[in-house]
């Protein structure tokens, strides 16, 4: 399938749709266009000149609407699945349509104090943590949370599977902007 390359950090932030909703998936989102509209032309043409057009595969959240799995055919960039990242995702209809990246194979999690309140401890996973702006941020996956019809799958500051309000209502401190971290393959 040739050679994925991801950014290693975060390169911006946005929501992922101007409204709370997962309807459409993936192809219907910001982001998907920001992608393959904007950011793929801002690249150097010795770049993007290699970039090979790539199928992408997206889950569907439970929004009443979507009941199939989106796929789409050229994608020259692309956010990356739960899989892609954690080898697996419970919380994605697409899981079983793609593997983990060579890059987090035998990624464990190692049990760290917690920055958000005393006591606390979580699971970090530091091969999956990006960064934005020299601190550890929040970033999008593809898929839209199956469980419920406004969500989409991310990956939390620590490195975990975490999902967001496609329209960053979350209320969490990153307000509406959560990171974009893309990839592309190179053939």
């Amino acid at each position: 399938c040739g050679f994925v390359v991801e950014f290693a950090d975060i390169i911006t932030t946005m929501q992922m749709r101007d409204t709370n909703t997962n309807v459409g998936g993936y192809p219907a989102t910001l982001v998907f266009d920001y992608l393959n509209n904007t950011l793929l032309g801002q690249l150097p043409n010795d770049l993007q000149s290699v970039i090979e057009p790539t199928r992408v595969i997206s889950g569907y959240g439970n929004n009443g609407t979507d009941s199939a799995n989106f796929t789409s055919t050229s994608q020259k960039l692309y956010l990356l699945s739960g899989v892609e990242v954690h080898g697996a995702d419970e919380y994605d209809t697409a899981a079983s349509t793609t593997s983990q990246l060579d890059y987090y194979i035998g990624m464990t999690g190692e049990t760290g104090d917690c920055d958000w309140y005393p006591g606390c401890t979580t699971t970090y996973y530091y091969r999956a943590i990006k960064q934005y702006n020299s601190s550890d941020y929040y970033y999008w996956l593809r898929s839209a949370y199956s469980s419920y019809g406004n969500d989409f799958r991310g990956v939390a500051s620590y490195g975990g599977l975490s999902y967001y309000a496609a329209d960053g209502s979350d209320g969490d401190s990153y307000g509406s902007g959560h990171g974009v971290a893309p990839a592309f393959r190179i053939g």
